[in-house]
């Protein structure tokens, strides 16, 4: 896994990404040191890259936003994650409750998310979410890691943004 939340502004061709976010709100509105710590929050369809890298490879595996060398987790690849328990997924840093070990060495970060229909943003230092790659009879997924709990889920708009955490290709 990679060892952080990805602050990518470029995919690995050089073309810009649209639809970044950079967590800002009253509560926090430093977003320069916000996505220093936590990293940038990207919607499905920069997360994807639905405009080249979305379709997968010859082992079913999915670039997106990820750079060279490195792929989209699918929920499978998640699920792998359920050896831990939320306290060893987590950091012991900037978890408002409940820090955590990170025993895993995942180093889970509360980045909070981006609602697209409220427009705001929201869970810093209390929630984290992860995009995994479309799956081809499955909705988009994410993953949660929120209070006590780690689980897949389906995200409620491809519009809201998460982080992106990009894992190692087998070569």
């Amino acid at each position: 896994w990679l060892a952080e939340n990805l602050k990518s502004l470029n995919y690995s061709d050089g073309r810009d990404i649209l639809s970044i976010y950079e967590y800002s709100s009253e509560s926090f509105p430093d977003a320069n040191a916000n996505v220093a710590i936590f990293g940038r929050l990207y919607d499905w369809f920069a997360a994807m890259d639905t405009g080249k890298h979305a379709l997968p490879d010859s082992h079913g595996n999915i670039q997106g936003i990820c750079p060279d060398g490195w792929l989209m987790p699918t929920p499978d690849d998640f699920s792998e994650l359920d050896n831990y328990s939320v306290k060893q997924l987590r950091s012991p840093y900037y978890w408002l409750y409940n820090p955590g070990t990170n025993e895993s060495g995942f180093t889970s970060l509360p980045a909070g998310y981006y609602d697209a229909v409220l427009h705001r943003y929201t869970s810093l230092l209390g929630e984290t979410y992860y995009w995994s790659s479309l799956q081809p009879d499955l909705p988009e997924q994410i993953y949660m890691i929120f209070f006590d709990c780690a689980q897949l889920s389906q995200s409620n708009s491809f519009c809201n943004a998460y982080s992106v955490r990009c894992l190692k290709k087998d070569e």
